[in-house]
């Protein structure tokens, strides 16, 4: 949900969690175990007609073509949409088109990359090659595939779907991996377990209740070899099979309540509540980043809000930071926030961390 590219209007982004896809990409593999490495992409020799992006120390390709550059985010240290891969995609899913008339277009490729490169250029381009068309990605772990979706586009006003059963989000930490089951939109268990436990914490939510959907959430300065090995250990737990399916989140954390705090009680409001509720001012917060736009045309970063919605639904108290090199968008997001009013929690009140990436457009 803090992934914009640099199009028109900003947008948002929602896991593919109870959203269809037009097909299915055919398990090829059975799933790698925890401890399979994760192979170096020195080759860019296709093994499959889909489309294949590699990424190496330094560059992205696509069925071996240039199409950008990975020491550039390791500079920028932000998500971007990368604009060459887009081109070249989005003229792939048009020639298909033009060739397969009345066909249902696949949106599918492989993935494949070195175990250092930083997933931050990973995360920009899988949703890069997302808003082009190709949201299911087949990724390479281990001389294995595993069967993935990137996030889907929503714009900022659209009501977040639903989706039919528990979702499972898997939150990786500098050393443990954070497991939360959401049912009918309500946190309804929490744990945390070192890496190595993943594999049975995960067969054991299975074991407890079906899951329908299973968000991964990794940190931007983590590498494609840790990604490509917990990714593994949830392909294991879930059969590999694209049933449910795992959503590669663009964004660090999911936007969720968080503790009481200090001041009270810790409440219950569910996540979309909150979403829905923030996405129908987000004229008011890009009016913010758009005014220092107008100082810096090539302004762009990350908002973070950490704000408590009180017993009667209204906002007590809010900190807004970031990394966003200028200190008036904060500032002016944060004002906004304070005006916020949400439906009134259950059980006290509710602290949230809302991130928000704004690039211009």
């Amino acid at each position: 949900m803090i992934f914009r590219l640099v199009l028109p209007l900003a947008l948002l982004v929602l896991p593919a969690c109870g959203q269809e896809k037009e097909t299915k990409v055919e398990k090829e593999e059975v799933a790698p175990k925890p401890d399979d490495a994760v192979p170096e992409a020195k080759s860019t020799k296709k093994t499959s007609a889909l489309p294949l992006l590699t990424f190496t120390k330094e560059k992205i390709e696509l069925d071996g073509k240039l199409v950008g550059s990975v020491t550039a985010f390791e500079k920028t240290k932000r998500l971007a949409k990368v604009d060459e891969l887009f081109e070249t995609m989005k003229g792939l899913r048009k020639a298909f088109r033009e060739e397969h008339p009345g066909t249902p277009f696949p949106g599918a490729f492989l993935m494949r990359g070195d175990a250092s490169v930083t997933m931050l250029a990973v995360k920009s381009a899988y949703q890069t090659a997302a808003y082009a068309g190709f949201p299911n990605p087949s990724i390479e772990v281990g001389g294995k595939r595993i069967l993935a979706s990137a996030e889907i586009p929503a714009m900022p006003d659209a009501e977040p779907k639903k989706p039919e059963g528990p979702v499972l989000s898997v939150v990786v930490g500098k050393e443990t991996v954070r497991l939360m089951t959401r049912v009918d939109g309500v946190d309804a268990a929490n744990i945390e377990t070192p890496e190595g436990g993943l594999l049975e914490a995960v067969k054991a939510r299975f074991d407890a209740k079906p899951i329908d959907c299973v968000v991964l959430y990794v940190p931007n300065d983590s590498t494609f070899g840790r990604f490509g090995k917990i990714l593994g250990v949830l392909a294991e737990a879930t059969g590999n099979d694209g049933t449910p399916p795992i959503v590669i989140s663009v964004a660090e954390e999911r936007p969720t309540p968080l503790d009481g705090g200090e001041d009270g009680k810790a409440g219950r409001l569910p996540p979309e509540v909150i979403q829905r509720t923030v996405r129908k001012n987000f004229s008011k917060f890009r009016h913010c980043y758009e005014q220092a736009l107008l100082k810096n045309p090539k302004l762009e970063g990350r908002v973070v809000v950490k704000f408590v919605i009180g017993l009667d639904g209204k906002v007590s108290s809010v900190s807004a930071g970031g990394d966003i090199p200028d200190a008036t968008v904060p500032s002016c997001v944060g004002k906004h926030f304070h005006d916020l009013v949400f439906p009134k929690p259950e059980g006290g009140i509710v602290t949230v961390s809302y991130p928000i990436v704004f690039s211009p457009g």
